[in-house]
């Protein structure tokens, strides 16, 4: 039996948005890991797994639910509203952001979206489409999303350049 629109509302939204993240030419150099890290037991090594496989120019599309909606989504999950019941660390986006440095990715876009996640025609599609994209109201979404690379080399220095101490003209 196939769930009600309501109920699986998130996740078409989540399906559309990771859709309009990637570039329709982006083939198999994206990589998506959505609402897995907070399952990990250990983000940074996984992250670092992932860079392993990724083409030079790849991107990973992270989603994470947000810890100011852990409250909710508890509550959620004891009245039966939602399926997912397991434990998980909750990462703010400091957070994301922090354990993809030191896996050694670059940040190339990154927000939080979705302020209605049960489908209310007319309601839902304002506040995530039009509301959650101002300020303050960009900060509050269910879940956060991080775009990463694998930094660009650095340009080669000149010989004889000091890498500590660099000259000006």
């Amino acid at each position: 039996m196939r769930r009600p629109f309501w109920k699986r509302y998130y996740y078409e939204y989540l399906s559309d948005f990771i859709a309009f993240l990637t570039p329709p030419d982006a083939g198999s150099g994206y990589r998506v890991i959505s609402d897995e890290l907070g399952r990990v037991p250990d983000v940074q090594a996984f992250l670092e797994e992932v860079k392993k496989i990724l083409p030079a120019d790849g991107r990973v599309i992270v989603t994470q639910y947000s810890a100011l909606w852990e409250p909710v989504l508890r509550v959620a999950s004891h009245l039966g509203l939602r399926s997912d019941k397991d434990e998980q660390n909750w990462l703010s986006m400091h957070d994301l952001k922090n354990f993809a440095y030191l896996a050694g990715f670059e940040v190339v876009r990154s927000g939080s979206k979705m302020l209605m996640p049960i489908y209310i025609p007319g309601l839902a599609e304002t506040l995530n489409i039009l509301v959650a994209n101002i300020w303050p109201f960009s900060k509050l979404g269910l879940f956060h999303y991080v775009v990463l690379r694998k930094p660009e080399p650095q340009a080669s220095l000149k010989p004889g350049a000091n890498p500590t101490n660099p000259s000006i003209s």
